[in-house]
């Protein structure tokens, strides 16, 4: 089960849809898409755990919105990718370029 992909893709699907409530969201993503071995006990259990994380939260009357963490994340320009890329550092001495460095982001794991 690829449960990085699934937060991502809640995270996504609220910030297009500027909110969503659970059962929505869970008919979209598991009933009908691509995440169909996804129970609704763990679906349950991942909503809470970004709920602690503060990725998202949830309204008085029910609907889920991005967290602090959560919006900050969806901002970055690496969010979408599916991905890392590298990046590039131009080496300049006295405005003559002599290098370019490739910069490789480094694999983090996050516990969510």
């Amino acid at each position: 089960k690829y449960y990085s992909t699934f937060v991502q893709q809640i995270m996504s699907i609220i910030k297009e849809k500027g909110g969503i409530y659970p059962y929505p969201l869970y008919e979209i993503l598991v009933e009908k898409g691509a995440f169909s071995l996804i129970s609704k006990d763990e679906y349950t259990s991942i909503l809470r755990c970004m709920n602690e994380s503060d990725l998202i939260e949830q309204t008085s009357d029910g609907l889920i919105i991005l967290g602090l963490e959560g919006e900050t994340i969806v901002k970055s320009i690496d969010f979408y990718a599916v991905f890392q890329t590298t990046r590039d550092l131009n080496v300049v001495n006295q405005g003559k370029k002599l290098e370019v460095l490739h910069i490789i982001p480094a694999l983090k794991n996050k516990n969510i």
